[in-house]
């Protein structure tokens, strides 16, 4: 996909052109605001950051095919790249994003799910369910981008609008017909999604997270609602009704409401939950005058309304009850959300992404309810980010698991020490002695799974799917799911045996 340079230019107009320099070529590849996604024949964005300089990276993009700059700085005389300056940056990105990618989100079906938990959870329920109904469908989210023949890995929940159109237009390209994205209230609230056509949106709920970026809970409740704001009238809302910040949602948009919600009759789509077990569930759905039922391989109770969110979209969208409940019955299990480490052990291993209270709550009460043996818990807090939430989530996780070792999450560029005296701040001397701390994080693994008895329950909980640890500044590879594995492994087991003598 080649586009001009001349068409570039009108739609910069919009963008305030202040000045040109050197000789532009004549057609632009591609565009990107990171020099390491730069290849031969782009367009890169240098944009003067809060912690850094675009135009620090003009060297590496060049190198690496640049072939023209767009900048809201005026370039040093040492920077030989054409460029062009304009006043306004952030519309400059979304209009060229468009314009050299071909709008591709008005092509594809795009559904936006955001809310502080079950995100990732329902953009994989969704996908399994449009697959079923044989419609090719491409995904963007944090534990992934599937673009329908490649996956990459992801930076970002919601990525910036440039890297979203490229990878939209990779999806049309491969034949997607669907695209289902998570949204994040950074990206909404640093308007990465502007420019984006949704045909559909949904609201999972709103608990304590973020509020090292937002002010307060309707700050972020508001930053949610700006994706409600942008579907069209004839677009769909699929809103839980159960949550209390709902009103949020549904009073900003235009399009056609689709409520859910547990138990209650006074909603387009209801779900209760009928049996749960340590390896999955039954959900009853009713949909109008249809009441229908859903298996699922997914554990927690709190899966019935990941279901019925990815259900009402579905069903909005033309798809069959059908579809709904092979879809759901397809998927084995979703990264990182309460997925089982099966060595053939008789005890339970989960690796789960909580990290806020709420989330570590529905997770351990889950598991709690479930259970017969003890329930043994490994978490910890990220560094440099909300610590309001550190002390709530050390009260959940002595209230609900019977052992906590406390260790390193993601602790950035804070002490440690400092976070896990956060995480136990308001705790009493009773309810201390149910912790231990263990900063190794593959140690206080091994701890737990070392410790655990038959009917036991090991959670490790906070990363998910994450493949990395960020300690300092450095980003080391680390995975919770390999260390539980290799750490069963060690001890024995092998899946679908009994123990190795």
């Amino acid at each position: 996909m080649n586009t001009s340079v001349d068409k570039i230019i009108r739609e910069l107009m919009s963008a305030d052109i202040l000045e040109t320099h050197g000789e532009l070529p004549e057609t632009i590849k591609g565009v990107s605001q990171d020099s390491r996604r730069i290849e031969q024949g782009y367009l890169f964005i240098a944009r003067k950051g809060k912690d850094v300089d675009g135009l620090e990276f003009v060297p590496q993009a060049k190198k690496s095919g640049a072939v023209l700059l767009v900048t809201d700085c005026t370039p040093s005389a040492s920077i030989t790249l054409p460029w062009i300056r304009v006043g306004q940056i952030r519309e400059a990105v979304v209009d060229l994003s468009k314009c050299i990618y071909d709008n591709p989100s008005t092509k594809l079906n795009l559904v936006g799910i955001t809310g502080t938990n079950g995100k990732t959870s329902s953009t994989y329920l969704l996908k399994s369910i449009f697959e079923q109904a044989g419609i090719k469908t491409g995904l963007i989210g944090t534990s992934g981008y599937k673009t329908g023949k490649r996956n990459i890995e992801s930076s970002l929940t919601t990525p910036d609008i440039d890297q979203i159109s490229s990878l939209l237009a990779e999806m049309y390209e491969n034949g997607c017909e669907d695209v289902v994205m998570e949204v994040s209230s950074h990206a909404l609230s640093q308007g990465r999604t502007k420019g984006l056509t949704f045909k559909a949106a949904a609201f999972t709920n709103l608990s304590q997270d973020h509020l090292d970026f937002h002010s307060n809970m309707k700050e972020y409740a508001e930053a949610k609602s700006r994706l409600f704001e942008m579907l069209p009238t004839d677009g769909i809302a699929v809103i839980n009704v159960d949550d209390p910040w709902s009103h949020y949602m549904s009073d900003r948009s235009k399009a056609e409401l689709i409520a859910y919600a547990n138990l209650r009759s006074d909603c387009d789509l209801a779900y209760k939950t009928e049996v749960l077990s340590l390896k999955g569930g039954r959900f009853i759905l009713k949909w109008k005058e249809r009441e229908f039922l859903v298996k699922t391989n997914l554990t927690g109770d709190y899966q019935g309304a990941n279901i019925a969110l990815a259900a009402g979209i579905s069903l909005s969208m033309g798809l069959s009850p059908e579809d709904v409940i092979m879809g759901v019955q397809n998927l084995q299990s979703v990264p990182g959300r309460l997925e089982i480490i099966d060595r053939g052990q008789p005890f339970s291993v989960f690796v789960d992404y909580a990290h806020t209270p709420h989330a570590l709550k529905s997770a351990l009460g889950t598991i709690r309810s479930l259970n017969k043996g003890n329930l043994i818990l490994v978490f910890g807090c990220g560094g440099d980010r909300d610590r309001n939430k550190r002390p709530l989530m050390g009260w959940e996780a002595v209230n609900n698991a019977d052992t906590v070792i406390v260790t390193n999450d993601n602790p950035r560029t804070e002490n440690p020490e400092e976070i896990v005296s956060h995480i136990i701040s308001k705790l009493k001397a009773k309810e201390i002695r149910k912790v231990t701390v263990e900063l190794d994080r593959r140690l206080a693994i091994e701890k737990a799974v070392d410790s655990a008895e038959p009917e036991d329950v090991v959670v490790v909980a906070g990363k998910g799917a994450e493949t990395y640890q960020l300690i300092g500044k450095e980003k080391l590879h680390f995975d919770d799911r390999v260390v539980a594995g290799e750490t069963l492994e060690r001890l024995g087991w092998m899946i679908n045996q009994k123990r190795l003598n």
